[in-house]
């Protein structure tokens, strides 16, 4: 009777798997396969684009450039690997080649999640109410077909959790395992770099566990330094630093532009170091991929309160939860300190740089609830009856969650996450068809701009643009918009006249004349196009 129990439990586990898996990838392609009008309202970013424009100047022979003359880092290698083989393809057809791979892959990560929660839990229905976390969560969802790096991201990261949990068993001999995940560590990172940081406190813990023989973890970084070495060497020798400039340059906005330091003293800075973590860990996170931080702070305490009442009245509770506990801290740290650079640091963050919080929750529920659960299934007949009490409570408070996190993913769909979007648009299409092939545009924010406009267009923040990027250092924009000489400014005036006020070196207003403008979209602020006389 053993065989056919065994074999039925694992059909049942396909079955519940599938049906998420399908589910999930349904959501994501309905995304994915929007109109490029409602893409650019709710979907893909500005910062899309610019991986497609990337690729676009690649394979046309111009190396990684925007515009085709000045090149660039400003971009994660793998993802624009990926993109390479589609990048001639036409303008909706590249984009929705981009966003279905994305949806694809991170329906790929669903699957997964569900290995890596393997160590964890062997009960489906904790498996499923975890894997179901991330599969069905909005900000996931549409991170996933946004066309960006997020769901290649994702899914390296979840495979890399998958095998940290493995390492506590693993022989120090077993070279291969290592040598897997110093390799997936380096793919992690070429993914986005940032995800460094969660790479090398995975390694971190993973030698603290083993103090006694690091050579299974000297190994692992050995590989994951192998695999990124060409990439940081091209940096080094191309821009004479290992990172992309693009991360300086989106800096030196926020905390010469966006958040002057005023005097500059070293206590302006550190508390506005602190104001950007407080706002990033009391609001940005949990109200980005958790429909309300109230909520989430009652569902820790439960989940918390449960696992610690489970693990002192049960020994096996407890010995489940001591298994795991020290491993599943280093994803939460690698996440704490990740936010922390991003906004204690470079006081900026967007909400796909945290993305992997999803899945570090579902690591964390799935092992609180086999905790739970294992208690109950010790107590006999009343641990028998708890569980007919305690699996409703459960699903209930799945499906609320799951249903607060749909109606406030609506409630940001039905306007639009990014209204500015349409505006990007219409003004990338009026370059396209109101000026001569020859003419040159620049712009702040300019993947839209390069991306449909289909005319050089010149990069003026520094993220796709290292010219530019020396400019801001040297707060001489206006000076480098002069030499490059473009027919057109494509910008919000928010941008221009303010954010970047303080870097043009000059009075830019002068150097302008007004030729179209599209609805205010941000702050009241017209999306306008100037046409730029570099003599005044």
């Amino acid at each position: 009777m053993l065989g056919p129990r065994i074999t039925a439990l694992r059909v049942d586990q396909r079955v519940v798997l599938a049906l998420i898996v399908l589910a999930g990838l349904v959501l994501r392609l309905i995304l994915a396969w929007q109109d490029i009008e409602s893409l650019a309202i709710s979907v893909t970013p500005d910062d899309t684009y610019y991986y497609l424009q990337v690729a676009r100047t690649i394979v046309e022979g111009n190396g990684p450039s925007l515009d085709g003359i000045n090149i660039t880092n400003g971009f994660h290698p793998l993802w624009l690997a990926l993109l390479l083989p589609f990048a001639k393809l036409g303008d909706s057809a590249f984009v929705h080649t981009a966003t279905t791979l994305g949806a694809i892959i991170d329906t790929a990560a669903i699957v997964a999640l569900w290995w890596a929660l393997a160590p964890l839990t062997k009960r489906v229905l904790v498996r499923a109410i975890a894997v179901s976390f991330y599969a069905f969560s909005p900000p996931i969802i549409f991170s996933a077909a946004s066309g960006m790096e997020t769901g290649l991201s994702l899914l390296l990261l979840i495979l890399l959790f998958g095998l940290l949990l493995r390492s506590r068993e693993r022989d120090p001999a077993d070279y291969g395992y290592w040598v897997l995940f110093g390799v997936v560590s380096g793919l992690v990172v070429l993914a986005r770099t940032d995800s460094g940081i969660i790479v090398a406190v995975l390694l971190l813990f993973m030698a603290v566990q083993r103090v006694r023989d690091l050579r299974p973890i000297l190994l692992a970084g050995a590989c994951a330094g192998a695999v990124t070495l060409p990439w940081f060497v091209w940096n080094i020798a191309t821009f004479g630093t290992p990172v992309q400039g693009s991360g300086e340059a989106m800096s030196l906005w926020r905390h010469g532009g966006l958040y002057p330091m005023g005097t500059g003293s070293l206590s302006n800075t550190l508390s506005a170091s602190w104001n950007q973590l407080s706002f990033a860990f009391r609001n940005e996170v949990p109200n980005t991929y958790f429909f309300s931080k109230h909520y989430l702070t009652a569902l820790v305490g439960v989940w918390a309160a449960g696992t610690l009442i489970a693990a002192k009245q049960s020994a096996n509770a407890r010995l489940a939860i001591q298994k795991h506990l020290f491993l599943l801290l280093a994803p939460a740290v690698g996440l704490a300190l990740l936010i922390s650079f991003h906004a204690g640091v470079r006081w900026f963050l967007r909400p796909w740089y945290f993305a992997v919080a999803i899945p570090i929750v579902s690591l964390y529920l799935a092992s609180g609830l086999d905790v739970i659960l294992t208690w109950l299934a010790e107590q006999r007949q009343r641990g028998r009856q708890l569980q007919y009490v305690v699996v409703p409570i459960l699903l209930g408070v799945m499906i609320t969650t799951m249903y607060g996190m749909a109606d406030k993913g609506m409630d940001k769909w039905r306007p639009g996450f990014q209204p500015w979007g349409p505006d990007m648009l219409a003004g990338a299409r009026w370059i396209n068809e109101e000026t001569p092939e020859d003419t040159t545009v620049a712009g702040l924010n300019v993947g839209f701009l390069s991306y449909f406009g289909h005319r050089p267009t010149i990069n003026l923040d520094g993220v796709v643009n290292d010219g530019a990027l020396d400019a801001l250092r040297k707060r001489e924009l206006l000076a480098y918009v002069q030499a490059q000489g473009p027919t057109y400014i494509v910008e919000y005036d928010l941008y221009l006249f303010n954010f970047y006020r303080v870097f043009w070196g000059a009075d830019l207003q002068p150097y302008l004349r007004l030729e179209q403008e599209f609805r205010d979209a941000v702050q009241g602020f017209p999306y306008r196009v100037y046409s730029f006389d570099s003599d005044q």
